[in-house]
């Protein structure tokens, strides 16, 4: 899977998104795997 800093992250999303944000990285992971 791709890894990418929380730092980013959390500094470019409001709280909340940044769970999207890891659920969308982790199901584009998936599908590139």
């Amino acid at each position: 899977m791709l890894e990418r800093p929380q730092e980013t992250t959390a500094v470019a999303a409001p709280d909340g998104v940044e769970d999207e944000v890891d659920v969308a990285c982790d199901v584009l992971g998936r599908l590139f795997v």
